[in-house]
């Protein structure tokens, strides 16, 4: 579930930082429309990355492998 949070939270970002660089080019620029887009999305990516589960080691190439010290 936090994960698609992340994901509303990094899409909602990205529009706000693209309003906010739009925002750049006209008379009235509005920073902090830019500081909290790049904020949004990074909270989104907190998120998505968050607690991520550690991959598990594939045994296609064990043989290949490095032997760990067995004693």
């Amino acid at each position: 579930m936090r994960r698609q949070i992340g994901y509303f939270f990094f899409y909602i970002g990205i529009i706000v930082l693209f309003i906010g660089i739009i925002s750049l080019q006209s008379d009235f620029i509005a920073y902090g429309v830019c500081v909290a887009g790049v904020l949004i999305v990074a909270f989104g990516l907190f998120l998505i990355f968050r607690n991520r589960p550690t991959p598990v080691q594939s045994e296609r190439f064990r043989l290949f492998r490095k032997k760990e010290n067995k004693k």
